[in-house]
């Protein structure tokens, strides 16, 4: 035994998910479940997120709970709808990915920098690449997500397609191929900013 495992934000925030959309799904569609017992542990998984899942300042979101690291996959709590966009938590963790998980073109995001037990070095995941550009864009930062999109999409195969990670030395890609997150991903990128270039009504 090595300890209590560390709690990671991501799976919290995805834990978080599945009780939030169970919920809406059985009152919407009028389906049978105990909602009001998954409305109590949604929303005391929500306040214990935002009590151990910031930088120890509270300006940041972190990897795991009470450790002050920054994750990438962190980028999926304002996407899910965890958090407004304009919540001064979600802006600071976005700049902070932008800032200390990118290359230094700031076209591909790295996971994390921390080490994880595991023997070789990551690559830059195409995913969180995608979902910076996306995030970018709900904080209002319209040009810098134009610039990360279009940087990460110079990256593609021939046949336009993406794999898990890219070495960001080589430009090779590593780990599965195709890999449908990284597209999915994408999409949803390329969504948000047509929706930020459309414009404002009467």
């Amino acid at each position: 035994v090595r300890g209590e495992p560390r709690q990671y934000v991501f799976s919290k925030v995805m834990s978080w998910v599945a009780l939030d959309r169970g919920i809406r799904i059985a009152e919407e569609l009028g389906l049978p479940g105990d909602t009001a017992a998954w409305t109590s542990a949604r929303d005391a998984l929500h306040a214990d997120i935002l009590v151990h899942g910031l930088s120890p300042d509270g300006a940041t979101f972190v990897q795991a709970y009470d450790e002050p690291v920054l994750d990438a996959a962190l980028l999926v709590v304002p996407i899910v709808g965890f958090l407004p966009w304009s919540d001064p938590r979600i802006i600071a963790t976005v700049r902070a990915i932008a800032r200390d998980l990118t290359t230094s073109d700031g076209a591909l995001v790295y996971r994390y920098r921390n080490s994880d037990g595991l023997e070789g070095m990551e690559g830059a995941f195409v995913t969180c690449s995608f979902w910076l550009a996306e995030a970018l864009a709900g904080i209002g930062d319209a040009a810098e997500a134009e610039r990360v999109f279009r940087s990460a999409l110079g990256h593609a195969s021939a046949l336009g397609l993406f794999s898990e990670e890219i070495d960001p030395a080589t430009g090779d890609f590593r780990g599965n191929f195709p890999q449908g997150l990284s597209h999915i991903a994408l999409v949803n990128a390329a969504t948000a900013l047509a929706r930020t270039a459309e414009p404002a009504g009467p």
